[in-house]
Parts: structure tokens; C-alpha cells; sequence
């Protein structure tokens, strides 16, 4: 994980230790880590249903219980399994005696996580950030979007911000896209797709 530490601030909320310092009873919360002790119970009132518990570590050193309720685990089981690196949706719980544990509502492997970054090499008048957006959404998918543009409050134009999209204008970012985008914008920007898993 910590070959895309510089990357994780795109892609999570919180880090573990942030959540075991002052955590949030029912807050949804985004981290990135890696599983461990992980194992299937058939629940008591159905043992054909199966939760899925384990514990999830990050580098911020944080640990902590994740339980997966079994319409869950049927969705994302085949994920949570031990030794496996994940981004990890989920809902706080606080239980009696202060002890932690995260609801699991959505998993996905790193490996399947994709960081497309757009960087602006021109100004864009307001119909062309329109445009952008209208193809962003048209390639709608889960893989973050991180703008980059000359920081217009720096003196000398050398110093760059870099923003996350609006989930609204995430990407599923196939050649079509990036085609697309390229045409349209030929020299004005440059779109590249960083592949977490490699």
C-alpha cells in the first residue's frame, strides 16, 4: 500500500486511526486497507445466510472489525478474504463499552481501482468546461477524476493544484474516452489513467 500512499487522499475519507480517535456513530466512511482474520458464520436465525467478520489494518497503523451482513457478503464475498488489499465503504458502529466496528456497503479490490488525472495545460473558457463535464458524465463509471491546473493565485504560474472531481464526473476510463477527450481537446490537456494494482 504504500507504493500509492500520495494517491489514497483521492480515494478514501478517513484513515483508521482518525476513526479509532474520534469516531462517528453511523458516519459512512471510504479507507483503504488490507484484510485480515477473516471468517464466515451462518447467521442463527438462517444458517444458509453468511456474515463475513475480519479485521482491516491501513498505513496509518489503525485496526479495526469489519463485519459484512449477508446481503453484502453475497455481493462483495468472493473479495473479503484474507491478505486481501481493498477500498472499503462503510458505516461506523459504536458499541457499548466504546468498541469500533465498520458495516461493510461496498468493497472493491485495488487492483480494480483505476486514478485518472486531467491536466490542464491551456485555459479553459466556460463552454469547454461544460463540454469536458458532458463527456466525463457520457463515460460515467467508478474510478476517481483528479483535475490539475496552473494554481491562478501563484505569481509566477509554476505552482500546480490538483482537485478530485465531483463523484458525479467519475469515469469508467476505456480508449474511448480517452480518444474522445483527446480529440476534443487536442494540445489543451492531457487525460492518463494510473492503474492502482500495478
Amino acid at each position: 500500500l504504500s507504493s500509492i500512499r500520495d494517491t489514497l487522499k483521492y480515494l478514501t475519507t478517513d484513515t483508521l486511526s482518525e476513526i479509532i480517535e474520534a469516531p462517528e456513530k453511523d458516519k459512512t466512511v471510504t479507507i483503504c486497507g488490507l484484510l485480515s482474520q477473516v471468517i464466515s458464520k451462518p447467521t442463527r436465525k438462517d444458517p444458509s445466510k453468511i456474515l463475513k467478520i475480519g479485521t482491516i489494518e491501513d498505513l496509518s497503523g489503525g485496526r479495526v472489525e469489519f463485519v459484512s451482513f449477508p446481503k453484502i457478503t453475497e455481493q462483495y464475498g468472493t473479495i473479503l478474504n484474507n491478505d486481501e488489499k481493498v477500498i472499503l465503504t462503510g458505516r461506523v458502529n459504536i458499541r457499548e463499552g466504546g468498541e469500533i466496528n465498520i458495516a461493510v456497503l461496498e468493497v472493491q479490490p485495488i487492483q480494480n481501482v483505476n486514478l485518472v488525472t486531467i491536466k490542464m495545460l491551456e485555459h479553459f473558457e466556460f463552454e469547454e468546461n461544460e463540454y469536458l463535464k458532458s463527456l466525463l458524465s457520457k463515460y460515467g463509471g467508478t474510478s476517481p477524476v483528479v483535475i490539475d491546473f496552473e494554481d491562478p493565485e501563484s505569481l509566477n504560474f509554476d505552482k500546480r493544484v490538483q482537485i478530485l472531481a465531483n463523484k458525479r464526473l467519475w469515469v469508467n476510463p476505456d480508449s474511448e474516452l480517452q480518444n474522445e477527450v483527446n480529440k476534443a481537446f487536442k494540445g489543451k490537456l492531457e487525460l492518463s489513467v494510473k492503474s492502482l494494482g500495478k
